[in-house]
């Protein structure tokens, strides 16, 4: 039986997004990873930020970002991030859930913003996501 891997990409984008039409935010860098399916998406999204391209050095953090995860080629999840006193403070956009803020999370002044990106997701963090990759109303393929 072969396992059930998963594919996910994040990219880091400087900037906040504000709808679709809008020119596109530049993008600081694109992550890749495999994750097993008794993983986390948001164990995939940390492994990810580890393997980064290109590899820097990135600009410092600046008053927003946005991170787009795809997931086996389907976007799964947009996090909006706005810096401010507290940290980092993420919200997540998903088409499968209603839109939830994230606890903030530490981003220095020195930030860059993969760095941040990473802290978010630090496998350290005491959040835990949704497994949004599996639906479990759909049966696994057996090969």
């Amino acid at each position: 039986m072969r396992p059930n891997l998963h594919t996910v990409v994040v990219d880091v984008h400087a900037g906040e997004y504000l709808k679709h039409d809008q020119p596109p935010l530049p993008l600081v860098c694109t992550g890749c990873a495999h994750y097993l399916g008794h993983e986390t998406i948001f164990e995939g999204i940390a492994r990810a930020l580890q393997h980064v391209y290109p590899p820097g050095p990135y600009p410092r953090v600046g008053p927003a970002m946005t991170i787009f995860v795809m997931c086996d080629g389907v976007m799964r999840n947009r996090y909006d991030v706005i810096i401010t006193h507290r940290g980092a403070c993420p919200s997540v956009v998903s088409r499968d859930l209603p839109r939830y803020d994230l606890a903030p999370t530490p981003a220095p002044s020195w930030y860059d913003y993969v760095s941040t990106a990473r802290g978010i997701f630090s496998p350290g963090c005491r959040l835990t996501m949704p497994r949004l990759c599996r639906r479990p109303s759909m049966p696994e393929r057996r090969p």
